[in-house]
């Protein structure tokens, strides 16, 4: 006698698609360093973005389907548990900043914010071409890729690495001393989404190496047999050497520095206690002072708009503090104004 089967059971189960998205992620990630590596390609910076934004994506999408998180985009207004299609038909999954946005997200904040950096630059430079992002963006790029080979050994284990598949990149120039290269400006557009993007970033993001990687190179000289067998030498972090070189590279370990709005360091000095600080008083400020000369090194222009450094907060707040008199008042006189100005071209 037959037994009767569940018609449940009966129904095709759907494919298992986190070995496919996996396999992906790891060739878009390969290509994104092959076509940076390589010397015959002229958009580097385009095509890295590009594949490494993809990458990441199927990676993200794997996570979740091994997680069972739903990652198709719900019809929003509707009762019923419906998803939105594509005009073909086909389901519309979650694109790479909803991944990196959802709460499920299993990547450390700096490292969602350092895939944030890469989704804007794609939105800039696609289809416009542009040699100059190659060195300057190479930190946020080496990033990129040491948080993606992390994240994908992490989710689905070491047989996952793209480390056995990429060796030192051998160079035409002088890693120790490329003085005669000249480092060209970003477009202005990229130049500024940068900057806007990480004026909101704290300090510590903008200082780790999840978001920038940078690193220091020194030549050495062979003292041993053997050693002269190797391209670079890995040291111990707490040996002499390491804490040599730490005294050596502080100015080259340097990242870049945040910046701010004028509007944004007059509302500071105000929290701080001066509430009669505006804009007028600190624009009168940085002219007595000269303080937009770029040999002053104060501030920068990106895009037509004036960023100040900590350097000059810190001047606003000296001359806040020393005329705390006159700026904790509710109002100024035009005498008070002219001799507490006279007072900081003195002092600087």
């Amino acid at each position: 006698m037959l037994s009767r089967q569940n018609p449940m059971a009966m129904k095709k189960r759907a494919p298992n698609r986190v070995p496919f998205l996996v396999n992906a992620s790891r060739e878009a990630a390969l290509n994104a360093i092959q076509n940076y590596n390589n010397p015959l390609m002229m958009f580097k910076s385009e095509s890295f973005i590009i594949n490494m934004n993809v990458a990441w994506t199927y990676l993200l999408h794997a996570a979740y389907l091994k997680r069972r998180v739903e990652i198709r985009y719900l019809v929003r207004g509707s009762k019923a548990r419906r998803f939105e299609k594509t005009t073909g038909g086909d389901y519309r999954y979650w694109n790479l900043n909803r991944c990196v946005n959802a709460c499920e997200c299993p990547l450390e904040s700096d490292v969602k914010h350092n895939i944030r950096l890469m989704i804007g630059l794609r939105n800039e430079v696609v289809h416009k071409g542009s040699t100059e992002l190659d060195d300057a963006l190479a930190p946020m790029f080496l990033s990129n890729c040491l948080n993606f080979e992390a994240a994908i050994v992490d989710q689905f284990g070491q047989r996952c690495s793209l480390e056995p598949h990429l060796r030192f990149a051998l160079q035409f120039r002088d890693l120790v001393h490329p003085h005669h290269l000249e480092v060209k400006p970003l477009p202005s557009n990229v130049a500024a989404y940068i900057t806007q993007f990480e004026t909101k970033l704290p300090t510590t993001t903008l200082n780790s190496p999840r978001y920038a990687y940078r690193v220091y190179m020194q030549r050495r000289m062979a003292n041993s047999p053997g050693q002269a067998d190797r391209v670079i030498e890995f040291v111990d972090e707490d040996s002499e050497l390491a804490l040599e070189l730490d005294h050596t590279a502080v100015v080259i370990k340097e990242r870049e520095r945040p910046k701010s709005l004028p509007k944004s360091i007059v509302d500071a000095m105000r929290i701080e206690g001066f509430p009669s600080f505006n804009m007028h008083e600190h624009t009168r400020l940085w002219k007595a002072l000269d303080a937009k000369n770029p040999t002053r090194r104060f501030g920068v222009s990106v895009a037509g708009s004036w960023y100040w450094y900590e350097e000059w907060i810190n001047v606003v707040r000296v001359h806040c503090e020393t005329n705390a008199y006159l700026f904790r008042k509710p109002k100024m006189s035009t005498e008070d104004r002219q001799a507490v100005v006279f007072s900081d071209i003195q002092r600087l």
